[in-house]
C-alpha cells in the first residue's frame, strides 16, 4: 500500500458523508487477529542516495516514547 491509496480511500469515505475525526485507526495482523488501536505516525525511511526523499511512513500500536 503506498501513502497515496490511504489518501485515496480516506477521500472516498469523506466524500461519501463519513466525518473522518470520528473514526478511530485500527491495526490487525491478518482478519483472524485482535484488533490494535494506532496510536502515532511518523515518518520512516528516506532515500538510500541523498537521504532527502520520504520513501516510507510508519503507523505505530504501542504508545510512543518520550
Amino acid at each position: 500500500m503506498t501513502a497515496q491509496d490511504l489518501y485515496d480511500f480516506l477521500r472516498d469515505l469523506q466524500r461519501d458523508g463519513v466525518a473522518l475525526h470520528r473514526i478511530e485507526v485500527n491495526y490487525r495482523r491478518d482478519m483472524d487477529s485482535d484488533v490494535a488501536p494506532v496510536r502515532w505516525i511518523t515518518e520512516d525511511l528516506y532515500d538510500a542516495h541523498t537521504n532527502t526523499r520520504l520513501e516510507s511512513i510508519v503507523l505505530g500500536t504501542e504508545p510512543e516514547e518520550d
